[in-house]
């Protein structure tokens, strides 16, 4: 509310950053009656499309998108300064709030095949859910790896993965500012045809989101632990 109305300074890490998007940001969303867009503020050209009920919600202290659960996403189909191949990472704060059993997708870059560009989302555990990883493999199918790190039930948690391409054991998890190793070898191919969705996966319209996305981030490297900390740690007076 009060953070919409005027300018916004985060003092994130800047360099790398392809995507930002932040409901308390006036430049990222522009919520009415008739229509809703969101927008890349690093490249509005980068614009998405409010889907069913996907709403702005002002009601918590700070300004973030809801999502119901079962047909709400958003929709970026422009995808200038996104389809990149090589190191990347991806961080979102989150707030799940149904305790379905079922994974859960914030973010996803695919299109109708099963094949991912990536996929990052939440699996399985009824309150405290882990993250998974799906990035596409270069022969047909997808690289998968799963946390034993946890994102708790209706709690704001920064979800982030760090990933240096094609290389085993040097990607990472975190949740707020605690890392855990992939042991696997994920490779980031650039895809002009995969739409960014936020709120589900792309090949379908199975497990959306169901809770509330503030801030998301992409960014073409990978970052250090030190730089996810620091972002943890220039936004997290937020969601206390």
């Amino acid at each position: 509310m009060g953070l919409r109305g005027g300018s916004i300074k985060t003092d994130i890490i800047a360099n790398g950053l392809v995507f930002n998007m932040d409901a308390a940001n006036r430049a990222s969303t522009i919520p009415s009656t008739s229509t809703n867009k969101a927008f890349n503020t690093i490249n509005t050209s980068v614009s998405g499309s409010f889907v069913n009920d996907t709403f702005y919600d002002s009601s918590t202290t700070t300004p973030s998108l809801s999502f119901g659960g079962t047909d709400d996403y958003i929709q970026f189909t422009e995808n200038t300064g996104l389809n990149f191949s090589g190191d990347t990472t991806i961080s979102l704060w989150v707030k799940w709030t149904n305790n379905a059993s079922s994974f859960i997708f914030p973010i996803a870059k695919q299109g109708a095949s099963n094949v991912r560009q990536y996929g990052f989302y939440l699996r399985s555990q009824s309150s405290n859910k882990t993250m998974t990883l799906t990035t596409n493999n270069g022969g047909g199918g997808n690289t998968l790896s799963n946390s034993t790190l946890t994102v708790a039930l209706n709690t704001w948690t920064l979800m982030t993965v760090s990933i240096k391409s094609g290389q085993a054991n040097q990607s990472k998890f975190y949740v707020n500012s605690t890392s855990e190793t992939i042991s696997n070898a994920h490779t980031i191919i650039g895809d002009s045809s995969k739409p960014l969705y936020l709120g589900r996966r792309g090949e379908d319209t199975s497990y959306m989101w169901d809770g509330n996305l503030g801030p998301v981030h992409i960014y073409n490297r990978a970052l250090s632990a030190n730089e996810v900390l620091h972002n943890y740690n220039a936004l997290k007076s937020r969601f206390e």
